[in-house]
């Protein structure tokens, strides 16, 4: 039996609706936010396979 892993990213847009980053992510990688951006609010999205999963609606980094 063959094993794919699934494909999970992280989108991270602005307070104005701009695509920041999208972020590939691996399970065990913990907080990757941290340094990343300045302190601000951002909206987070969580897809896997290219479906949406979880959306954060302006969280503060």
């Amino acid at each position: 039996m063959l094993y794919f892993p699934l494909i999970c990213s992280c989108f991270i847009f602005n307070s104005f609706g701009q695509q920041l980053k999208a972020i590939p992510v691996k399970g065990g990688e913990g907080n990757f936010f941290s340094g990343s951006f300045p302190p601000g609010l951002y909206y987070i999205s969580f897809a896997v396979e290219g479906r949406v999963i979880q959306v954060e609606k302006f969280v503060q980094l």
